[in-house]
């Protein structure tokens, strides 16, 4: 091309022209893109069309706003970032091809905000929740999900795989508490009876005594927690303590969890 011969603006376009024909012909991906046809006169009916592509996708959740389950670099658990004007936007190039006279286009933030709007009407499925927790069924039974779990509308990430028998027997029940009431036995809840132990050299709580109130609050609320993305109404945990320290990482323990 003489770019001497010509206007700088025409050769600039006939080259743009020339490279998306030779992107189409390629067939690099993007010709497997839906169409998203930009009609400055019909905005509305533009976000429509829009709202149909992100449904599809299986990248977007409805939590009163669209969201999309983001997980940290660090590898902790996700979260759910609303999406933003911006983020439309982005979601929108990734998923179609927005074309306005012919020619690719970038999708205006009117569009973008009309998709928004459409408060319940985004056809998007409810997210109640992120968990990393096993999930209980309404029937007693526990199931290791992973990504959406649309029955319990919640994200399952990272969820370890349990075998719990179907039916346990009153041993198997005595000896997961005992495995519990192993691993907090240093607490010092203040109706436990306490021994010395010496390859700890602190005292902890007898495993053969009666388990007191305060312990057995404190099991009741971390079975709650372990499952509570699975009840829809839970029991709310009440900490009282003369000094903070004990009840500080029992409150940071429940959580986490």
């Amino acid at each position: 091309m003489n770019w001497n011969s010509k206007g700088w603006k025409q050769a600039a376009r006939e080259y743009r022209e020339q490279q998306t024909q030779a992107e189409n012909r390629q067939g690099n991906g993007q010709n497997s893109k839906p169409v998203l046809i930009i009609d400055t006169g019909e905005l509305p009916n533009v976000a429509e069309k829009l709202r149909d592509i992100l449904a599809k996708s299986g990248m977007l959740f409805d939590r009163g706003v669209p969201v999309r389950v983001i997980a940290p670099p660090d590898g902790g658990l996700p979260v759910a970032a609303p999406l933003t004007n911006h983020g439309v936007v982005r979601m929108a190039h990734q998923l179609c091809r927005p074309l306005k006279d012919g020619k690719n286009a970038t999708l205006p933030d009117r569009v973008a905000a009309l998709y928004l709007d459409m408060v319940g009407d985004w056809g998007l499925p409810q997210l109640v929740g992120i968990t990393s927790s096993p999930l209980l069924s309404d029937d007693g039974s526990i199931r290791a999900a992973v990504g959406y779990d649309r029955d319990a509308g919640l994200c399952c990430y990272n969820i370890p795989d349990l075998s719990v028998p179907n039916r346990p027997t009153k041993q198997q029940a005595q000896a997961a508490l005992a495995k519990l009431r192993h691993a907090f036995r240093t607490f010092p809840f203040a109706d436990a009876t306490r021994i010395y132990d010496t390859e700890l050299n602190v005292e902890v709580v007898d495993p053969n005594a009666s388990i007191g109130m305060d312990e057995s609050g404190f099991l009741a609320g971390l079975i709650t927690a372990v499952c509570r993305q699975s009840l829809w109404l839970a029991p709310g945990f009440l900490l009282n303590a003369p000094q903070i320290s004990g009840a500080l990482l029992i409150r940071q323990l429940l959580q986490q969890l």
